[in-house]
C-alpha cells in the first residue's frame, strides 16, 4: 500500500503543522546527598518528523506554529499567539481550497473538451471510399471526385 501511495502522492497538496515549543520536560530526582533534580527535554514531534518525506516544496508545506504539542490544536480568541496560529492554519487551508477549485475547473474543462471532440468526431461522416478501377488514370479519378460520381461496385 505504501508503494501505491508513493506513486500518487505528488498529485496532492499537503500541509503539516508542528509546534516550535513541542517538548516535554522530565524532572528526575538525583539520589545523592545533593538536593537537585535533573531536567531532561524531549521533542515530541521534531520539524523533520512533521514532514511527510522528501517532497518538493510545491507539494508539501510544513508550517511552524508557536506553542507545544497540545497547544497547537486549539485556539483561544483571547490569546494573541493562538490568534496568530489560527490565522496561519486558516490561510493554509484556504490555499488548499483554492488549489482544489482550480484543479477541479481544469479537470472540468479537459472533460468538456474531450466530450466535445468525441461528439464532433461522431457527427463527422466517414469519407466515401473511392474505388480504384483497373485502368483508371489520375485525371479520371480526379474528375469523379469533383463530380461525386462513383462507379457502382
Amino acid at each position: 500500500m505504501i508503494i501505491q501511495w508513493r506513486q500518487q502522492i505528488l498529485k496532492y497538496q499537503i500541509v503539516s503543522f508542528w509546534g516550535s515549543e513541542d517538548s516535554v520536560s522530565l524532572k528526575l530526582p538525583v539520589m545523592s546527598h545533593y538536593p537537585a533534580d535533573i531536567s531532561l527535554f524531549f521533542k515530541i514531534v521534531s520539524d523533520k518528523s512533521a514532514k511527510f518525506g522528501t517532497l518538493p516544496g510545491d507539494v508539501e508545506n510544513v508550517v511552524k506554529l508557536k506553542g507545544g504539542h497540545s497547544d497547537i490544536c486549539r485556539f483561544s480568541p483571547k490569546d494573541e499567539v493562538d490568534v496568530d496560529n489560527l490565522e496561519l492554519v486558516v490561510c493554509n487551508i484556504m490555499d488548499l481550497y483554492d488549489i482544489a477549485l482550480r484543479e477541479s475547473e481544469s479537470e472540468k474543462s479537459k472533460l468538456s473538451t474531450k466530450q466535445a471532440l468525441q461528439s464532433s468526431s461522431e457527427s463527422v461522416q466517414a469519407p466515401r471510399k473511392n474505388p480504384i478501377v483497373a485502368g483508371d488514370d489520375l485525371e479520371s479519378r480526379l474528375e469523379r471526385l469533383r463530380g461525386g460520381s462513383f462507379p457502382a461496385s
